[in-house]
């Protein structure tokens, strides 16, 4: 019995551990279906992050475009800029929030996949040990059939040597041999009964044990396709969400390109209605160059703002997401350790080892009590029997010497007796010869029989081995033991771990960019500051350059005044008076003084002698005329914002060299032209100039106003309708060289300012 409990204890705990792989099987199953809907959200997400880079890319030459459609155009264009940064960086935001929410989410999963794999470790170790286990329990228990069926052929062999012997036995061996063959035969039917019942037993467990694999078998194969039904039924779904998100992609790409192409039509609508404005504003030149100048510092000032407030939210939330990244790294490994403390505290392998191998020594020592109790309990029946015997025979020698009188009295009766008792005894003989001879053909046959059953067992159970096997070779699943379900798992850990190990490095390249990102953010905002003050620099230089020149030509002119109308009154006799009056020309109902380029026409003969001029006076009027067509020249520059160096026709080539606030100064050769970086940055429409002739207040032609047009046939075809209108483009570095080695007519350009218009006189 305690065989039988041994075995059924193992049986049931080889059970329980098929039942704890399957049970780990679905959860790791159950964990790859998690990975692949982490893969597929990551995946989507780095989408996300590069439409979102890709719409942050396009977003500075949408700004320079609005920038050119005046300032309210430019205000609604910077507005749009920033709801798009501020929704680009909230996206940004949160993929990276979901990103390392996805990142714990792997390690977590690794970590879960780590102790699966080490319980499975442990139950593959236990089931080893308990199948050593069964294997020496099986070894004993043949051992004990073994002695039990040589201590059976000793018996039967001693039993058949005193059958043989017995010819000459008296009559109390005899009596004596009869009552221990009695006993023996109780022994043997006891025996019997003991082997019917065991064996009775081992194959009611062993029927037990075999409905309870095949239940574990159909349950394992009802699961199995549980679980194909499940994933039949996930993909699905996958597919119909996937065609769902696809459809509305397709429809929100189609509603972008809509409001794409709706933006583009109403800028065109709003640069054809600026056009009108501009082509109806050149009558009014002088006062459109003074809004110009404001509208265009107002947008420096509120681009320069935007430019800051943008790159300051972008260094605010660079900082809040590595902040929350360091603290949710913090807090993961922090959870971490704790998880792993309380591993280690709370699964001492050592204890538990310790604590199988007392069981398992007491379970040895149990066993052991028991065979020696029963050996005691036959040692103590057959010293019994044995005691009863001899109680018995001193009982029959007592009755024996009482009879002996009366046995010499029956002598005579047993001499006639004996010849009776002779052939009794050989009859007896002759039975117990027969009987001894059955005896032995019974237990032969019985062992043929019980050997025949066992190979028929053993081939029973081999055919169902092979059935069971060909059954799962033909349906793909032969190969289901724990050594090739570790296998499997340790491949599927290591493919795990190269997929987490590529998006690793996938998720290092990306912020390798973005910080490459934030660095040129950082090199532009300090490019902004340079042009700011460079720009606040030129304007500095520009007004008091005006202010030289208004009060310069105002001296000039006085002084020409003065010296004419002094040699005037010398040369008809008339005395000099203190009070002059002030020309007419200099005033302006605005308060605006302007600027008049005297001309030889407009001297009167009375004032000025053609006899009395000197080439002293004709070379400094002429160096004031030169001074005034620069002044014209250089406002008119910076009305348009298109600075370039000019070449005017008739002056010398010493102009450059007189000193003034007009000379370009050495730091000019070191920095890089504002219009050039400007137009790196933004990369603005080509220009195009146009003017219209007007008459001037002095008799001579207008100058030509600069206007801003696309380089499209409709206005290619008008600008062939407007006279001296010329387009200045740019040339390169090889070009210009070419470009100088031609007429001086031709205006000359040089690496900081263009030509914007020409100045037309009449002579």
């Amino acid at each position: 019995m305690g065989d039988a409990d041994l075995l059924r204890r193992l049986f049931q705990e080889n059970n329980e551990l098929k039942v704890k792989v399957n049970s780990l099987s679905r959860e790791i199953f159950n964990r790859g279906v998690q990975y692949e809907n982490a893969e597929e959200e990551i995946r989507l997400i780095k989408l996300k992050l590069e439409q979102a880079e890709r719409g942050a890319l396009s977003t500075p030459g949408k700004s320079s475009d609005g920038h050119k459609l005046g300032h309210n155009s430019s205000q609604q264009v910077s507005k749009i800029n920033d709801t798009d940064s501020s929704g680009v960086s909230k996206e940004l935001e949160e993929a990276m929030r979901l990103l390392d929410r996805r990142n714990s989410e792997l390690k977590q999963m690794r970590e879960d996949l780590s102790r699966a794999h080490a319980n499975a470790e442990s139950l593959r170790l236990d089931k080893e040990k308990i199948d050593k286990e069964l294997n020496g329990a099986q070894a004993e228990l043949v051992e004990l059939h073994a002695f039990r069926t040589s201590s059976q052929k000793q018996m039967d062999e001693q039993r058949l040597g005193q059958s043989k012997d017995g010819v000459s036995v008296t009559h109390e061996e005899f009596l004596q041999t009869k009552l221990q063959l009695q006993s023996a035969d109780r022994t043997v039917e006891g025996l019997k009964r003991q082997l019917l019942e065991l064996a009775n037993e081992s194959n009611r467990k062993y029927n037990e044990q075999q409905n309870q694999l095949q239940g574990a078998d159909a349950l394992i194969e009802s699961i199995r396709r549980e679980y194909d039904e499940f994933i039949q039924i996930t993909k699905l779904e996958n597919d119909a969400i996937r065609e769902a998100q696809l459809a509305e992609y397709n429809e929100l790409k189609l509603t972008s390109d809509r409001i794409k192409m709706e933006a583009h039509a109403e800028r065109k609508r709003l640069l054809h209605e600026y056009q009108t404005i501009l082509y109806s504003m050149q009558a009014q030149f002088e006062e459109f160059r003074v809004t110009s100048e404001f509208v265009y510092n107002t947008d420096m000032d509120k681009l320069a703002d935007a430019i800051k407030s943008q790159s300051q939210r972008y260094e605010h939330q660079l900082l809040y997401v590595i902040q929350a990244k360091d603290k949710f790294y913090s807090d993961m490994m922090v959870a971490k350790d704790a998880k792993i403390m309380s591993l280690i505290e709370g699964s001492d392998m050592q204890s538990i080892m310790q604590k199988h191998e007392m069981e398992m020594e007491a379970m040895r020592k149990e066993h052991i009590r028991e065979i020696d109790r029963v050996r005691q309990e036959q040692d103590s029946e057959q010293k019994s029997l044995v005691s009863l015997l001899q109680r018995q025979s001193a009982n029959l020698e007592a009755k024996c010497d009482k009879l002996q009188q009366h046995s010499k009295a029956l002598e005579s009766r047993l001499r006639d007796m004996m010849t009776t008792v002779e052939n009794k005894n050989r009859l007896i003989a002759e039975k117990d010869e027969v009987k001894a001879q059955q005896d032995s053909e019974f237990s032969t046959k019985i062992e043929d029989a019980s050997r025949k059953m066992r190979l028929l067992t053993q081939e029973k159970e081999h055919l169902r081995h092979r059935i069971i096997r060909m059954n799962l070779d033909a349906r793909g699943e032969g190969d289901n033991s724990l050594d090739s379900m570790v296998k499997r798992l340790t491949r599927e850990t290591a493919g795990l771990q190269s997929l987490y190990d590529d998006l690793a490095s996938k998720y290092e390249t990306t912020l390798a960019a973005e910080q490459v990102a934030t660095r040129r953010a950082k090199e532009k905002a300090k490019l902004v500051e340079y042009l700011e003050k460079e720009c606040a620099r030129r304007n500095a230089e520009y007004q008091s350059m005006v202010r030289t020149f208004e009060e310069f030509l105002q001296r000039r002119a006085k002084q020409g005044r003065d010296d004419a109308t002094r040699r005037s009154r010398l040369l008809s006799g008339i005395h000099e008076t203190s009070n002059t009056s002030k020309p007419d020309f200099m005033a302006d109902p605005k308060g605006i003084l302007k600027a008049h380029i005297p001309k030889p026409g407009d001297a009167s003969p009375s004032m000025v002698s053609p006899t009395n001029s000197t080439a002293l006076d004709k070379s400094e009027l002429e160096r004031g005329y030169t001074y005034l067509r620069r002044f014209k020249t250089l406002s008119r520059a910076f009305a348009t914002g298109d600075l370039r160096a000019v070449h005017l026709p008739g002056a010398p080539p010493s102009a450059e060299s007189i000193p003034g606030p007009w000379q370009k100064i050495p730091l000019y050769k070191q920095l890089e032209d504002v219009s050039l970086a400007v137009a790196k940055i933004y990369e603005p429409p080509p220009e195009l100039s146009s003017a219209a002739d007007g008459p001037h207040e002095g008799g001579g032609t207008r100058t030509k106003i600069p206007v801003y047009m696309p380089d499209t046939n409709e206005n290619k075809s008008k600008l062939k309708q407007i006279p001296d209108v010329k387009l200045y483009k740019t040339k390169e570095a090889n070009q210009r060289s070419s470009k100088s080695e031609e007429s001086q007519d031709s205006p000359v350009k040089d690496d900081f300012l263009c030509v914007v218009g020409g100045n037309k006189k009449s002579r």
